[in-house]
């Protein structure tokens, strides 16, 4: 038999900095930490979804769905030893930033009243740098 003989002195919500929280934003804190700033990869992650989110904005913007550079892999070899002759090869993951770039550049060109919203003075390093610092 096993029973309880008082009241909990804090609610399950109490948080040790004082403030109050859901089970759910706790987890979504700690993943967020774990994901952008205590681990190997973090910065690589942290570009990941800068990219995510600045594509997410075009799509809503302009119907338009732009891959994301930190997810598109190598691009062909036979393309890489063009690029090479051509004296432009970047590297793949450069190459990939430049394509993303030139695509934004090419919709702000089509929808003029658009580009300060597709182009926006704030980089994707500094949007990265704010998933960051918001994680911590």
């Amino acid at each position: 038999m096993s029973g309880f003989w008082y009241e909990p002195q804090d609610p399950a919500f109490f948080t040790a900095a004082g403030g109050q929280a859901s089970l759910g934003e706790i987890y979504q804190a700690a993943r967020d930490a774990s994901l952008y700033v205590d681990n190997t990869f973090a910065a690589q992650a942290a570009m990941e979804r800068a990219y995510d989110d600045r594509n997410d904005r075009i799509f809503d913007l302009t119907g338009e769905k732009l891959d994301n550079p930190y997810r598109m892999g190598w691009r062909g070899i036979d393309q890489q030893a063009r690029d090479r002759e051509a004296g432009v090869w970047e590297g793949p993951l450069q190459s990939a930033v430049s394509s993303w770039q030139g695509r934004v550049r090419e919709l702000a060109g089509r929808r003029p009243e658009l580009a300060a919203e597709l182009m926006p003075t704030r980089s994707i390093e500094e949007d990265a740098l704010a998933l960051t610092r918001d994680a911590d």
